[in-house]
């Protein structure tokens, strides 16, 4: 502790290392000018002032009030570091447990005006939450974090990256896209020597373009990525570039440059100890195979990904290995398999229905390969509309669900299903040529 540093100086000191300016750090009960006055030692803080500068600096009451972290504040900052601990050395612990000491603590701490331990559970709460698939939870903590400020794109790109992922899962792929265009203007002004955190952001943001079905903003803004990243000796920016022209190819159902790209960003990360990036690789690849027909490449692929799987791997990505296993047992004629593992999918993807009609595909095509065809079309309907959501590989699922209503010889039914779907728009482009070949 510096023993000469007054309020008012402390507040200043950090106040700059953030590089935040008085209008930043104002709020109820302390605006620019009264905070000016406190820096500069014309006015005395209130306690209503030191509650709301410590929420915006992210620091607790009693370290603006005297410098010192010891006592409760200490306690809790080492109960926080103990529960960062439990997730990072064995996270296939309980993770409702943990989540559940995080709210406490965040509550306890917030009461206090501790606001470092209550920022830091806020974001470790939302994050767990987003890995776990409950999105909506996982908005409610990091959106309040991102909006106030608390947090940066290249000191915690995780929030941002858990943030967007469940912003577009809940349907709100646009606001994602404008989350992480916010995120590449702070980098362009704050950090413009930092390419990675640029390359960073512009594959994030291009997963969100492409999730929004705004396709050719995100080519455009991969072509920039890729022209500052061409020096970059990061194996994991890379991989990233390659990884999101694979999706994007995918997007546009140009299935061969999809997994030309994919198989490049594996073949950069193999070695590699980020085993999450590796996964959704080969994800990819199967989910290519899948749409295409070839069932023995998707189940190579699948196993692949599954070989990499832990207790802490994403639950979306475990949903998404079980919709291609559904799909690939399906089609194999293992109806019961596909339809435990396609129900396994729905259960994960609760928090997630436009992905969750992809669950509901596979279920489809389960009960169709068990000959309960009546309960297919039921559901083929339920994905349908799930999948409308987002409006991608519509015609796919659309070929599969003729097919069956034509292998029962309903076959006025499949016309019009066709017709329907044509004059609707869903056929259109290189999707309905994939369709057709």
């Amino acid at each position: 502790m510096n023993s000469s540093e007054t309020i008012g100086s402390r507040i200043r000191r950090l106040r700059l290392e953030q590089g935040l300016s008085l209008r930043d750090i104002e709020g109820v009960g302390a605006d620019h000018a009264h905070i000016s006055r406190v820096e500069t030692g014309r006015r005395p803080p209130t306690e209503e002032f030191l509650r709301t500068v410590a929420r915006n600096l992210g620091a607790s009451v009693d370290y603006l009030r005297d410098g010192n972290e010891g006592g409760a504040a200490a306690r809790r900052r080492a109960r926080l570091d103990d529960l960062e601990l439990r997730l990072r050395l064995n996270p296939a612990e309980d993770a409702a447990e943990i989540e559940s000491a995080l709210r406490a603590l965040h509550s306890e701490a917030y009461a206090a005006g501790d606001f470092t331990v209550a920022n830091r559970s806020r974001m470790l709460s939302g994050c767990l939450a987003a890995d776990r698939g409950a999105h909506a939870k996982a908005v409610a903590w990091l959106e309040r974090l991102v909006q106030r400020g608390l947090v940066s794109p290249v000191r915690e790109p995780d929030v941002y990256l858990s943030l967007g992922r469940s912003l577009a899962a809940l349907g709100r792929a646009d606001d994602a896209a404008t989350l992480f265009e916010s995120c590449l203007a702070e980098i362009e002004d704050k950090y413009p020597t930092d390419r990675a955190a640029f390359v960073r952001f512009s594959t994030y943001l291009s997963y969100a373009l492409t999730d929004a079905g705004e396709h050719r903003r995100a080519k455009r803004v991969l072509q920039e990525a890729l022209a500052r990243g061409d020096d970059i000796d990061n194996a994991a920016s890379r991989a990233r570039l390659f990884y999101s022209r694979a999706r994007l190819a995918w997007a546009d159902c140009e299935w061969e440059e999809g997994r030309a790209y994919a198989e490049r960003a594996i073949a950069l990360l193999e070695l590699s100890e980020d085993a999450q990036d590796v996964i959704r690789m080969h994800l990819l690849c199967a989910d290519i195979a899948v749409l295409t027909g070839d069932i023995d490449e998707a189940e190579a692929a699948a196993g692949s990904a599954e070989a990499l799987m832990r207790p802490e791997t994403d639950a979306q990505d475990i949903a998404s290995l079980r919709c291609q296993q559904a799909l690939i047992a399906a089609r194999r004629g293992e109806a019961e398999r596909a339809t435990e593992l396609a129900r396994e999918a729905i259960d994960l993807l609760a928090g997630d229905p436009a992905t969750q009609g992809r669950a509901y595909w596979a279920l489809a095509e389960a009960l169709a390969a068990d000959d309960r065809v009546p309960e297919a079309l039921e559901i083929f309907s339920r994905a349908y509309e799930l999948m409308s959501i987002e409006r991608r590989f519509l015609p796919q699922l659309l070929q599969a669900w003729v097919q069956v209503l034509r292998d029962v010889g309903q076959y006025e039914d499949a016309t019009e299903l066709f017709l329907t779907a044509l004059n609707d728009g869903v056929f259109a482009g290189r999707e309905f040529a994939a369709t057709r070949a």
